[in-house]
């Protein structure tokens, strides 16, 4: 039996991200979940995950400082970054910061599974 993948997911708005939380549970992944990256090396040193979402705009958190800390315990993770502000970063420099893809605010979900799909499939 193939294990059940894990995305983390760092987002500051509660509601969006226990919205995904249930759809991608749903979808048949393992789900973290974390309003900030405080506890990230705690919450993950049992699970590590297969992909990450993460919010760039996460209060009193530069989006490349999250995007640091996960590239420093998660070297090869592919990250997707999303945020309201589809212009503070340019392509260059989300790549530059380790960044797989970027999804700007709001999105259809069924955009958001397709770039999960393409990053690590669907286990139902």
């Amino acid at each position: 039996m193939e294990k059940k993948k894990t995305i983390l997911i760092i987002e500051q708005e509660a509601n969006l991200a226990e919205g995904l939380k249930t759809i991608l549970t749903k979808e048949g992944y393992g789900v973290i979940s974390i309003l900030t990256p405080y506890y990230l090396k705690e919450l993950c040193k049992d699970k590590k995950p297969d992909l990450a979402i993460i919010d760039l705009h996460i209060p009193n958190e530069l989006g490349h400082n999250i995007l640091r800390k996960i590239k420093e315990f998660f070297p090869t993770l592919p990250v997707i970054t999303m945020s309201v502000y589809s212009n503070s970063f340019t392509k260059k420099e989300l790549n530059m910061m380790g960044v797989s893809d970027f999804i700007a605010k709001p999105f259809e979900v069924e955009y958001l599974k397709e770039k999960i799909e393409a990053f690590i499939g669907r286990k139902k």
